[in-house]
């Protein structure tokens, strides 16, 4: 028999939401590259940087953040419509090199 010590996990009642957006986002992104946090974080990489990540916040809800700069624009336009279809938190950060030399200070 196999026990797992408590974590955050023990705090997720159901799995349900997380299982589907993993499964289906990475049907468009394609298999995620790194995983943190006991799995609670998954990245998926491009071949300039990461440009995305998928966290399961402790109620078990998916929550998305793209980094527009580095995302393939064919996997990252097919995850933007996944999420806004199943009314999953997305952030998208495309301010990744913006130039503030100009602000005024």
């Amino acid at each position: 028999m196999v026990t797992f010590s408590k974590g955050w996990c023990d705090m997720i009642k159901d799995w349900t939401d997380a299982a589907w957006a993993i499964s289906n986002i990475s049907a468009l992104a394609g298999e995620f590259t790194a995983s943190a946090s006991e799995g609670r974080h998954l990245s998926w990489a491009s071949d300039k940087d990461y440009w995305m990540h998928l966290i399961i916040c402790d109620a078990g809800k998916p929550r998305v953040l793209i980094y527009e700069w580095f995302a393939p624009a064919n996997k990252m336009w097919g995850v933007i419509g996944y999420c806004k279809y199943n009314d999953i938190h997305l952030e998208i950060d495309g301010n990744m090199y913006e130039d503030d030399s100009n602000e005024e200070k």
